[in-house]
């Protein structure tokens, strides 16, 4: 706890690095950053406590720096109102599907002088006047920018800025300094365009801002006691909830790019059940294994679920205890047995050189050659259909991915006498870099159509 109070940034992977050089012990992130929330909480308090005294810091606050004025949510303070644009777009999609009519009403909305907006709305009513009269309906201080007077670009309103009206571009009005029509008017009669300038933008505003002498408020022990009927004020929530978090956003027909290209799977969806899944995950696996042969690759994917099985039928090495199965696998397949509970006293860690070393030393009467021989009875039947395609020779194909599967090679897995094998075919190994508008349909057609025959 002191060191979170010497350094209140200290990171959670700062604390499992300091917890396994101190006291030579491993923790999880996780529970690292639990643990700093915990040591925090005992230094400073919960933040229901902290909240709870919210009202005493305002009012040592306002006490400790005189002039300080608490605005409330109730002030009954003046504010120009006009429309959301996303919004009032979203309402006119909904009414009217276009495109083109979206795009008019908002490049209407956007535009600085009235003269350009009443060329604009012509154009809303040549393409479709109901929608203009739709338009028309919403009173244009409430959407258009060159009618809002300032109020949605500006930080200051005074009345000043009706000097310059006569400026068709509108700028001086809404973002409160002068546009160059008003530069050349001031040069042509020799007065100072800064004159026309915000007060907000001055210099001598900006250091007004901070001249104030910002006084520490004093230390808790000297706030006045609480009263019994003083409000409480209920903190936020900052700890997220498990689980993914739920989006808060409406998402609106704005949302919906109407430029982008359909997705296309759901057409095929009905047609997903006739693929053969299985023999593209072996594929995408054997291209994933010769790659991570390589000395250079650092990294690989694919469905290692099924190297694992395979590699805890047959080796000794990282393999668990397999549990006994008491009503047996029923439909599920043979790899389902190995579906056990993890047990770290079995997982050991930093072992990568030991395994290493227990592959390259292990006899070959530590292999179990031929695994499946005496379990037959236990596979599903499903799985014991077909036998004869078990030892074929076909391409398996995944998009881009073509690998040869050649289980005459292994036939005595399978309880078989081996034979000598044929050559290796030669594929060549693509990848998907740079051809992303390829159709592998057309350019693997002499592999689907020998997997077909």
């Amino acid at each position: 706890m002191q060191t979170i109070h010497h350094n209140m940034r200290i990171s959670p992977i700062e604390i499992v690095d300091r917890i396994r050089v101190d006291y030579h012990y491993n923790i999880s992130y996780t529970k690292a950053h639990r643990a700093k929330w915990k040591a925090m909480e005992r230094i400073f308090g919960n933040w229901e406590q902290s909240y709870e005294q919210l009202l005493f810091f305002l009012d040592a606050l306002r006490r400790t720096n005189l002039g300080t004025i608490l605005l409330e949510e109730d002030s009954q303070i003046a504010w120009q109102h006009q429309f959301c644009m996303r919004h009032l777009i979203d309402n006119f999609k909904k009414k009217y599907k276009s495109k083109e009519l979206s795009d008019m009403v908002w490049r209407a909305a956007t535009i600085k002088c009235t003269s350009q907006l009443a060329k604009e709305m012509r154009k809303i009513l040549t393409v479709n006047p109901a929608a203009r009269e739709w338009v028309d309906q919403v009173p244009p201080q409430m959407w258009a920018l060159c009618y809002d007077g300032g109020y949605r670009y500006g930080i200051m309103t005074t009345n000043k800025y009706e000097k310059y009206a006569e400026c068709q571009s509108n700028v001086p009005m809404l973002f409160h300094y002068p546009c160059a029509h008003v530069k050349a008017a001031c040069g042509y009669a020799r007065i100072a365009p800064g004159m026309y300038v915000s007060e907000c933008f001055y210099a001598d505003s900006f250091r007004g801002t901070y001249a104030p002498v910002f006084h520490a408020v004093d230390d808790a022990s000297r706030w006045p006691a609480p009263i019994e009927n003083d409000p409480i004020f209920v903190p936020p929530q900052i700890k997220r909830p498990a689980g993914r978090p739920k989006s808060v956003r409406r998402r609106m027909h704005m949302d919906n790019n109407d430029d982008l290209p359909k997705n296309k799977c759901s057409k095929y969806f009905d047609e997903a059940g006739r693929y053969s899944w299985g023999s593209a995950a072996l594929a995408h696996l054997y291209r994933a294994l010769s790659r991570g042969c390589l000395i250079n690759q650092r990294e690989t994917a694919g469905f290692f679920s099924l190297l694992q099985i395979w590699s805890w039928e047959r080796l000794h090495v990282g393999r668990p205890s397999l549990p006994s199965i008491k009503f047996g696998l029923g439909d599920r397949p043979l790899g389902a047995r190995w579906a056990v509970k993890k047990h770290f006293d079995e997982s050991p860690s930093h072992v990568l050189m030991y395994c290493r070393a227990q592959l390259d030393y292990q006899h070959e009467t530590q292999i179990l050659w031929m695994p499946y021989v005496d379990r037959y009875q236990e596979v599903p039947p499903t799985c014991m259909a077909n036998f004869n395609l078990w030892t074929v020779r076909v391409p398996l194909i995944c998009f881009d991915i073509v690998e040869m599967h050649y289980p005459d090679r292994v036939v005595g897995q399978f309880g078989c006498e081996q034979t000598i094998p044929v050559d290796v075919e030669r594929i060549n190994r693509g990848n998907r870099s740079g051809r992303q508008k390829v159709n592998w349909v057309v350019l693997h057609k002499d592999y689907i159509d020998r997997w077909n025959a």
